[in-house]
Parts: C-alpha cells; sequence; structure tokens
C-alpha cells in the first residue's frame, strides 16, 4: 500500500488563494467594462498571460462531453504560490532525484482542474492531501527506464569495453547496425556525419542506464553519469600520465587538437603558425592497463560508486562526496584556462574533505592541508611533499579567488600538473577509504570529521613506530 503524503498547512493556505485569485480574474474578465485594460495591467511582464491559465486536460478527460472545459485563471502570484507547493512537496519527500519541479507542476495543473471541475475536491487538509498524492501517482505513472548513448571519443580504444560498473563503452559501427531498423536512412546518415565531423571521429558510444524517474530527470542525470564516468577514466588516465585529450564526450566541448595563427612584425613577411596535438601518446597502452587495473578491489569500488550515480539515495550519503569530487575534477581536465582548472581541483577536494559545520577561519587551511596529506597517503607515501603541495594548491587557489593574482598580468606559469596529480591520488584513496566506512552512510560531518580524525592519529602511530625503530 502506498503511502499517503500529507499536504502542510502552508498547502492549504496558498492552495485557497489560488482559487481566489482565480475567482478574482474570472470575474473582472467577465463582467467588467473595461476588461482589455484590467488584462493589460493584470498580465503586464515581459510574457503576458503564457502559461497563466489552467485549461482542461484533454489526456485524462478525452471523450467526457459533459464536463465543462472552464479554465482556472492564475494571476503571476497564484503562479508563484503552486510552484512553491510543487518545490515543498518535492523536497519534503525527497523527489529531488525522481522528478523536476517544473514536471510536477505540470501535472499539478491537470489534477487540480479534475479536483475542481471533474471531482468537485475539497480544499481543506484532506482534499489537498487527496490533490497532491493523485498528482504523485499521475508523475510516477509516467517515469520510465532509460538507456542514454553518447558519442565518445577513446583514442587509442579499437573493441568494445563492457561493464564499467553498469557502463558500457560500445563501438559506433556495432550501434549504428543496431539502429538501422528504428531510423530512417537520412536519420541514420545524420548520426554517422555527426560521429565523423571532427578531426577525430567519434568511434564509439558511451551506454548510460538510467533507472525509472521522470523524463527531464533521466536526461539530466544521463549527462551528469556520462560526465562522471569520462571522470573515472580520466582519474586513471592521470595516474598513466597520459593527456586528458585522450577521452572526448559529446556533451563537452570537443578538444581543439589543432592551433593556427599569423603573426607579423614590421617591415616583414606573414608567419604561418601551425601546430597539431596528433594522436595522443600511449593512449592504446591506456585500455588494456584500465582493464586490468578495474579487476581489482579498485574496480569494484568504483562500479558500487558509479551504482550509487545511477540509483542515488533520498538521503545525502558519503558517496556523494565522491561522485561530486569525480565530476569537478572531469571538468577540470576540459577546462582550458589553468586558474581556473586549479580553483575546480581545489573544489573537488574541498568536496571530499570540509565540513560544512566549520567555520572559514584560519583553521581552514590547516585543516584542508592536514585531511588531504592524510587521505593521499594512505596509498602513495611521503605525507610531507603531499602537505607542500596541497598548502601551495590551496593558496594559489585563494589568491585567484580573492583577486591578488591577475589571469591577465600573471607571468609565472601555474603548474597545475601536480595539483592534477594530487587531487587525483587524494580521489583514489578516497575510494577505498569511504568505501571501508560504507559508501551509503549519511553525510554528517560528525561522521566525517570522526574518519579524518582517526587518519591523523594512524599517520601519527606510524610515525611513533618509525622513530622508534631508528633510535633503536
Amino acid at each position: 500500500m502506498v503511502k499517503m503524503m500529507s499536504a502542510s498547512l502552508e498547502d492549504v493556505k496558498d492552495f485557497k488563494f489560488i482559487l481566489d485569485e482565480a475567482v478574482r480574474i474570472n470575474k473582472e474578465l467577465t463582467s467588467s467594462s473595461n476588461f482589455m485594460e484590467f488584462y493589460k495591467k493584470e498580465y503586464n511582464g515581459n510574457f503576458g498571460s503564457l502559461g497563466m491559465t489552467i485549461d482542461a486536460p484533454y489526456d485524462l478527460i478525452k471523450g467526457r462531453t459533459d464536463l465543462s472545459r472552464t479554465q482556472i485563471h492564475l494571476s503571476y502570484a497564484s503562479y508563484e504560490k503552486l510552484y512553491a507547493i510543487s518545490a515543498r512537496f518535492i523536497k519534503s519527500n525527497r523527489l529531488e532525484m525522481l522528478v523536476t519541479t517544473d514536471e510536477f507542476l505540470s501535472n499539478l495543473k491537470k489534477m487540480l482542474f479534475m479536483h475542481i471541475w471533474v471531482e468537485n475536491g475539497s480544499c481543506d487538509r484532506s482534499g489537498c492531501t487527496i490533490l497532491l498524492n493523485k498528482t504523485l501517482k499521475l508523475t510516477r505513472r509516467e517515469m520510465s527506464e532509460e538507456d542514454f548513448y553518447y558519442p565518445i571519443l577513446a583514442h587509442g580504444l579499437e573493441r568494445d569495453i563492457m561493464s564499467i560498473g553498469r557502463v558500457d563503452i560500445i563501438s559506433a559501427e556495432k550501434m549504428h547496425l543496431t539502429i538501422s531498423d528504428d531510423f530512417t536512412e537520412q536519420q541514420l546518415d545524420l548520426a554517422k556525419k555527426f560521429c565523423s565531423s571532427h578531426k577525430f571521429h567519434y568511434k564509439h558510444y558511451l551506454k548510460i542506464p538510467v533507472s525509472k524517474r521522470s523524463k527531464l530527470s533521466r536526461q539530466r542525470i544521463a549527462k551528469n553519469i556520462a560526465c562522471f564516468v569520462v571522470g573515472i577514466l580520466q582519474l586513471f588516465g592521470v595516474h598513466y600520465n597520459i593527456s586528458p585529450y585522450f577521452l572526448s564526450i559529446s556533451t563537452d566541448p570537443y578538444p581543439n587538437y589543432d592551433g593556427f595563427y599569423l603573426s607579423k612584425k614590421p617591415n616583414e613577411m606573414f608567419n604561418y603558425h601551425y601546430s597539431t596535438k596528433g594522436t595522443i601518446a600511449n593512449s592504446g597502452e591506456f585500455w588494456n592497463k584500465f582493464e586490468d587495473d578495474y579487476k581489482s578491489d579498485l574496480g569494484l569500488v568504483l562500479s558500487r560508486l558509479i551504482e550509487l550515480a545511477i540509483e542515488p539515495h533520498e538521503n545525502s550519503v558519503i558517496a556523494d562526496r565522491l561522485i561530486d569530487a569525480i565530476y569537478l575534477f572531469s571538468s577540470a581536465q576540459q577546462d582550458k584556462d589553468e586558474s581556473s582548472r586549479i580553483v575546480k581541483l581545489t573544489t573537488a577536494l574541498e568536496r571530499l574533505v570540509s565540513l560544512s559545520s566549520e567555520k572559514k577561519d584560519s583553521s581552514t587551511t590547516k585543516n584542508f592541508v592536514s585531511r588531504v596529506s592524510s587521505l593521499v597517503s594512505i596509498y602513495y607515501q611521503d605525507e610531507k611533499k603531499w602537505a607542500r603541495v596541497a598548502q601551495e594548491m590551496y593558496k594559489t587557489r585563494s589568491d585567484i579567488a580573492h583577486g591578488s593574482w591577475s589571469v591577465y598580468r600573471g607571468v609565472e606559469p601555474l603548474y597545475s600538473s601536480k595539483y592534477n596529480e594530487l587531487t587525483c591520488r587524494a580521489i583514489f584513496s578516497a575510494c577505498v577509504g569511504f568505501y571501508n566506512q560504507n559508501f551509503t552512510t549519511v553525510n554528517k560531518d560528525n561522521f566525517v570529521k570522526a574518519f579524518f580524525d582517526s587518519l591523523g592519529k594512524v599517520r601519527i602511530s606510524h610515525q611513533t613506530q618509525k622513530n622508534a625503530y631508528v633510535s633503536d
């Protein structure tokens, strides 16, 4: 039996306001001698009265010739109330990952019409609860699973890569044969032309399975998961010291593999400047190494993380920190501006180690450096080195963000590659560390703080043992 979601007192108040506004506007439009003047005054926004009526939902009442086609009129203020009801209902019932506010609002308008004109429903708390739950029922009925296929450029990949968690990489040739019966020749030709429209072709598709949810939620989460999976592959790329340009997905800007400009000195001829990256060095080796490494415990951890990205918990869990960090890491790899890249990499690490309850004061840098270096040193030696890099990285990010470093005037290189390496290693360490604490643990500050405090105690214990060994 499906549990009823109760309407709040605020919902009841807002519904009453919406209906009062509908009566007021309808009265003015039907009985006022100056209804055109009223109309212009009432709907004086940029889009006039667009979207300001609730019409008969023909998909729900088709065949019912006995029903009224009366409209429910909305004012700008009552539309905002309707949106607020939808947003509150979604948030209070933790439906954010399943449906967007706009989609719920669209169904709420349909069910409000049915509630008022078809079912003669009341607008007390019981009636509003029935209305909201019928809207939820309609919304759930429209939810569906769906697989998404994004063209992807993967330098050096000459085969399919199956089961990166629940995600697959399938050759474009195989995909185009598979879909040939579902599309016209023109549509198939457009798909092929898109995949071959760049210097390096999209020779594969990244398959993203999305679980049952609304249409817009499916589209949003599919794109996010695609970027997240690309981020995982790029983490391995940094680990193998391969350029991030070995990988590009159609949802992000295509890498600029070629460069060209002209120059001219006074009294001299024009100079021609052309450069090309060509195929990415060692990209062919990447896929063999990746498949071997993915068979390890790390692959099991990452597969579980992908599972949680596809099937997110209704509560915020510690896996969310990793998913966001990898997403930000991937975004940094796509960024052509080095200063912006450093800000994104630092933000990725902050997402891993920062606590919302901690004040932004002099201890912020200390906590960041200590936690990042402790995290990295779980699996990578030389904690002091990583602490120095983390401190330098945080300072550089602060200089960029707070204006003491100028993008225009900056003449010294920023050397973001070492920050890339630090972020990569911290994320890999966090993957295993958080997994051992259970990815689905609720993301609360006291738990995360205890985790990093325990890393610090282990570090001190190891150092004590080392000193004792040396003294003996």
